[in-house]
């Protein structure tokens, strides 16, 4: 992350647009402190899981806190 990028896997899903992946889900407050912590960086780019192409810092600051 120190270089304005991550890889986060399948934290997030991008169809039909970038979102937090809430199917897999299996422990809703660790999700919900996931995305906090990455909300927390200077990120400028995430790369989610099954997308080649990462989607830019301004989608993951839309992206609401999940509720338990």
């Amino acid at each position: 992350m120190s270089n304005g990028i991550a890889f986060a896997g399948d934290l997030f899903g991008s169809f039909p647009k970038p979102g937090v992946q809430r199917l897999l889900a299996t422990d809703w407050g660790k999700l919900s402190a996931s995305v906090e912590m990455l909300k927390a960086t200077n990120l400028l780019e995430i790369y989610s899981g099954h997308n080649p192409k990462p989607f830019p810092r301004k989608e993951l600051e839309k992206m609401a806190t999940i509720e338990e």
